[in-house]
């Protein structure tokens, strides 16, 4: 999974329907990433079903460098809650927390 930039998987999680979500960063803006600059590394994360068919993604998208290294599941409302760090060229800020709609 990717473009033609560099891909980095730091971690995993099972979702309740049976996807698998891969998150980490990406440095591409083409292939399979959608959503991300291109320009930095930005963090990415995907959710593939049991074939390996890519069925969502989320970039950060972001004025620095990000990237995801873990992923968790809110089991009170089922969303995907992703977590990382960050380099904002733009702000002080160094975690990156993400909670996803089901």
């Amino acid at each position: 999974y990717g473009g033609s930039k560099d891909e980095e998987l730091c971690g995993t999680a099972i979702l309740e329907n049976d996807s698998i979500l891969l998150v980490g960063s990406t440095s591409s803006g083409d292939g399979d990433v959608r959503g991300a600059t291109g320009k930095n590394k930005d963090a990415w994360a995907v959710c593939i079903d049991l074939t390996g068919r890519i069925l969502w993604q989320y970039a950060s998208a972001m004025a620095g460098d990000e990237y995801f290294n873990t992923a968790a599941i809110d089991p009170a409302d089922g969303c995907c809650v992703l977590a990382g760090a960050c380099n904002a060229k733009d702000s002080a800020a160094r975690a990156l927390v993400v909670k996803l709609l089901p």
